[in-house]
């Protein structure tokens, strides 16, 4: 028996890596079967993720969804994460549960399995942690106070070592640093790379206008504010009806001194419903990315595995965040050594259009490969054993 538990997104947030996730353990033990604790708005994101999700069982949880600024709702996230956490724990212990799979947990939440693990582990049973967002563990970039707690309140989880805990880390270069930094040992850690379910065939698209996205959610930490200046400096095209620039995705209020008129977005900081994300998806032409050497180094980004997953050559400032793409096939798209240069070629980019779309086609069949469900889940069952 597994049990999935994702209790601390609500809605599309983490929707596509945890439908991932689940489909993985499906091909990866086909012989146990899977219990999904998770929210309702998540479970409804999963199906239309999954198609069908019949089989494995489903727990209504109850989540606090996120909002930005409410410290008075985080702090009751926090407690009602603590508490669904131990009530899991209960039950996997009652029952001899075998495997208990978190898929997000927050730094707190962290600290809680691990001190469980430490004292009070179970015989025969695996606890399974991803990790997610370790940007904050960085010594070598300014962090908020709330960030530096957070960072060591991981730590603090990592030196609570067990024989029953193991970390899912995504992507080989995260793995090298929490090894070299000693917060893990190899035999703690267990990577794969951000499975994803590629069942979406692009669409053809018309040439005009040329659609720029930026994927995923709007926010400062995304450099997310590039993408408005960029639009702004191309407005002359954007007015002559040439290209347009779209946020596909919530734009977080901390954006409000950057939006413009040269960007189409919804100021809204939830989550697009999966059929209006894949929709606008199928119509943009590029994916562009302002990551710089301090965002996403210790972080895999869903939102470069849905620029794969929708055929988006990449235009973005050369960063870390790519080096796994780099690492697995020839890079779909471009990378430029600073903003002025992306700026100089999206106007060259334009007059070539589509011969420049179109040279990328190979790449995305092998990057697809790379990140698919079932090569995910031969690494999982390669790397986690389980009773026959």
């Amino acid at each position: 028996m597994i049990y999935f538990a994702e209790l601390f997104m609500t809605g599309g947030q983490h929707a596509a890596f945890n439908a991932g996730m689940l489909q993985v353990f499906a091909k990866a033990f086909p012989s146990q079967q899977i219990k999904l604790f998770a929210a309702p708005s998540h479970y409804q994101q999963l199906k239309k993720h999954i198609g069908s999700v019949e089989p494995f069982l489903w727990s209504s949880t109850y989540i606090i969804s996120n909002k930005s600024g409410n410290i008075v709702r985080w702090l009751l996230k926090f407690i009602n994460e603590f508490i669904q956490i131990f009530r899991i724990l209960f039950i996997t212990r009652v029952k001899s549960v075998e495997l208990v799979y978190f898929a997000f947990l927050s730094p707190i939440g962290q600290c809680v399995v691990s001190l469980y693990t430490r004292y009070f582990p179970v015989k025969g049973q695996q606890i399974i942690v991803t990790l997610h967002g370790l940007d904050l563990l960085r010594d070598d970039k300014p962090r908020k106070r709330i960030d530096r707690f957070y960072a060591k309140l991981i730590k603090h989880a990592f030196y609570r070592t067990s024989k029953a805990k193991r970390y899912v880390v995504l992507e080989e270069r995260i793995a090298n640093y929490l090894l070299s930094k000693g917060y893990l040992q190899q035999e703690e850690i267990i990577q794969i790379p951000h499975p994803y379910q590629f069942d979406t065939q692009p669409v053809k698209k018309s040439t005009a206008p040329i659609v720029f996205a930026h994927l995923g959610v709007a926010r400062l930490d995304k450099h997310a504010a590039a993408f408005f200046e960029l639009a702004a400096r191309c407005s002359d095209m954007v007015e002559e009806g040439k290209i347009v620039f779209q946020v596909i995705g919530p734009v977080l209020p901390e954006m409000k001194p950057h939006l413009n008129p040269w960007v189409n977005y919804q100021s809204t900081e939830i989550m697009l419903d999966q059929a209006t994300y894949q929709q606008q998806c199928l119509q943009a032409h590029y994916a562009l990315f302002f990551y710089d050497e301090s965002s996403y180094t210790l972080t895999s980004s869903g939102a470069i595995i849905d620029a794969i997953a929708y055929q988006l050559p990449i235009l973005g400032l050369d960063s870390p965040a790519f080096d796994a793409i780099l690492s697995a096939a020839s890079f779909p798209g471009k990378l430029y050594n600073n903003f002025d240069s992306l700026q100089q070629d999206i106007r060259e980019l334009v007059q070539n259009h589509p011969q420049e779309y179109t040279q990328f086609q190979e790449s995305f069949v092998v990057l697809q490969h790379h990140y698919s469900i079932d090569r995910v889940a031969q690494l999982v069952n390669s790397q986690v054993k389980m009773p026959s």
